[in-house]
């Protein structure tokens, strides 16, 4: 108990912490404190789930109550995901693998449920396949399977989440997931409402399905206004020849420069990829059926916003190149210093766009291939 009593009151200075606050740090000590309680929490489960387990070989009883029971079932472990302490308990007390709560609940169920890849990943590697087996066969009192617990939805999990085509895609990704893994006969198997977990799916997942359906055709919609603005804009620029004509000749006045023969390439890759940008519009076509939402919806979304942020880039180097062709390069350091700097600022505040729009969907894609 000294152990205990001594990380307690290690957790306890960890919220006091360095005086990072008195040289105006208080952002860093903020850090540096969830980090000390994040560790020594961590200490102090790992003693505690020690302690209970030579409690258990000696011949000791362990019940619902117990620190383990509650740590893993009951509390935070595997709701939360914090696979840490799964993960302890798992490596000191692999019979906990068996506990159920009062509903009769394993830790699959739980994972399931509360939507935990990580922890799921994590009882992959660490049971065997027979083992495994067993916990994804297992059946709730209320007759719900694993496959059940994945297709209910819960405002509970995705939470952090605000896109809803994000979130119903990750939904449908989650639910295939354990589909492929579970017995075949779960497939028809009905809880005690009446319901097979595709029905269970469908009924659950009818507003969240709603507020996709939303979410993709507002982004549609803005998607199709700025690439034809930027097609407009740039189909006419195409044809406005940089310098003008020669009054006699009607030959373009930089028509022998070098540079005019190298505008012509990116004006034809902007117009490329303005014309590949309004592909967006089929998607009012769609059934927007869960199967949709798991891989073709959010592969057009990548497809179209990229093709819209090339288009954009596309259009700047185009404005650079006619620039500098009228001007036959001639500008003072200044100016090129200028032009420099706005071109700079101008890609990297297209990039950041494109990142924070589109990492969602590539981060999607990225547990499509790997996990």
């Amino acid at each position: 108990m000294a152990n205990v009593a001594e990380l307690s009151s290690e957790i306890g200075r960890a919220a006091i912490g360095p005086r990072f606050d008195e040289q105006g740090f208080s952002y860093l000590r903020k850090i540096y404190d969830e980090k000390q309680k994040h560790e020594l929490a961590l200490k102090l489960a790992k003693l505690l789930i020690k302690r209970e387990s030579v409690c258990m070989q000696g011949g000791c009883y362990i019940n619902d109550h117990s620190v383990i029971a509650k740590t893993i079932i009951n509390d935070t472990a595997v709701k939360h995901g914090i696979i840490e302490v799964v993960d302890v308990i798992l490596e000191e007390c692999p019979w906990a693998i068996e506990f159920v709560d009062e509903n009769g609940k394993n830790i699959l169920h739980l994972a399931a449920e509360f939507c935990q890849l990580r922890v799921f990943h994590l009882l992959k590697s660490k049971l065997g396949f027979l083992t495994m087996t067993k916990i994804i066969a297992n059946v709730d009192r209320k007759g719900n399977t694993t496959l059940h617990f994945a297709a209910k939805f819960d405002d509970r999990r995705q939470n952090k989440i605000h896109i809803s085509a994000y979130k119903m895609a990750l939904e449908t990704h989650w639910f295939k997931k354990l589909k492929g893994l579970s017995p075949t006969h779960h497939l028809q198997f009905r809880n005690s409402d009446g319901k097979t977990a595709n029905e269970l799916f469908d009924d659950t997942h009818k507003q969240l399905i709603k507020d996709g359906v939303k979410w993709i055709k507002n982004t549609a919609n803005t998607i199709m206004l700025v690439s034809t603005l930027i097609a407009t804009m740039n189909f006419t620029a195409a044809f406005a020849v940089p310098g003008g004509y020669h009054q006699v000749t009607g030959l373009p006045i930089f028509a022998s420069k070098t540079r005019d023969s190298q505008l012509s390439m990116p004006i034809l890759q902007q117009h490329c990829f303005s014309v590949l940008a309004p592909l967006e519009a089929p998607v009012y076509l769609s059934r927007f059926h869960m199967d949709e939402f798991y891989f073709n919806l959010p592969l057009k979304y990548i497809m179209v916003g990229s093709s819209l942020f090339c288009s954009a880039i596309y259009t700047v180097a185009v404005f650079v190149q006619a620039l500098i062709l009228v001007n036959n390069g001639d500008f003072t350091t200044i100016g090129w210093c200028f032009g420099i700097s706005a071109i700079i600022a101008a890609v990297i505040l297209f990039i950041l766009v494109y990142v924070d729009v589109m990492f969602p969907f590539f981060r999607y894609f990225g547990y499509l291939l790997f996990e």
